[in-house]
């Protein structure tokens, strides 16, 4: 990319201080849409259906969407070319999550979020393990190693306490699962 930096440098709009916000994405090669936007076409395995062993990786992948997406209020995932899957069809490739953060976020768009997490009856131990660890703290730890973050803040006091008033909500549904199906049936991926 070099040779083309200076294109590149022209077409930017630059800050004073030579800098420009934005966000760098990494290219995945070989993204492949399968139909994932078609939940019903893997719904039942995170559920109690049997799920085949080819699938472990990717059910466990949209098992972590789901919560994702709830925790982060991320109404756009099933738009359309939103979840697509790497060249081997092994595991779902989480992108687009520009819709996420809404403050306040609409009834409606909140219903169907929790809907996807009340279909959801398992998830990865080790991700739930890291979102009952999760806290104010920590969110604004990791907030402020961005260097803009004094001057523009990635996110207001109103999400941060939105995110973790949506955390509550999934841990207590998580917790409400376990104590009626046991913890090795929820808690069903590593």
């Amino acid at each position: 990319m070099l040779a083309r930096r200076g294109a590149i440098r022209r077409a930017v709009l630059w800050d004073e201080d030579d800098s420009a916000p934005g966000a760098a994405v990494y290219w995945v090669k070989g993204l492949r849409s399968v139909g994932l936007e078609n939940q019903a076409s893997w719904q039942d395995w995170l559920q109690d259906a049997e799920i085949p062993e080819d699938k472990l990786a990717l059910a466990r992948d949209l098992s972590t969407m789901v919560l994702f997406d709830f925790l982060i209020g991320n109404w756009d995932r099933f738009s359309g070319g939103n979840l697509p899957t790497d060249s081997s069809r092994q595991r779902a490739l989480l992108r687009d999550n520009d819709r996420s953060f809404s403050t306040p976020l609409l009834e409606r768009r909140y219903d169907e979020l929790l809907d996807g997490l009340t279909r959801t009856e398992r998830f990865s131990k080790e991700v739930v393990r890291r979102l009952a660890a999760l806290d104010e703290a920590s969110i604004r730890t990791e907030l402020g190693r961005d260097p803009s973050h004094a001057v523009d803040p990635l996110l207001s006091d109103a999400q941060i306490a939105d995110v973790l008033d949506r955390r509550a909500t999934a841990l207590s549904y998580i917790a409400a699962l376990i104590e009626e199906h046991g913890e090795e049936d929820v808690l069903f991926f590593p």
